[in-house]
């Protein structure tokens, strides 16, 4: 590899033209992976929810809001 900005300029290249290309569906194993994801961070928003309104310690509240 003889110049970086060749190398970035190589693959920018190469992912524009994987665009004209179809894109193949999500496989069963893809799609729950997705919906397991979505179940996870729903209930990770929940837990943080409950943990805002249940605390009274400053830290705690600002350790959550911190995530966001």
């Amino acid at each position: 590899m003889s110049n970086p900005f060749e190398a970035v300029w190589n693959t920018l290249k190469t992912s524009m033209d994987n665009m004209n290309e179809p894109k193949s569906p999500l496989n069963i194993v893809e799609a729950g992976d997705c919906w397991k994801y979505l179940t996870i961070m729903e209930e990770f928003i929940r837990y943080e929810e409950s943990g805002l309104n249940t605390t009274a310690d400053d830290e705690v509240k600002e350790m959550l809001l911190g995530c966001h």
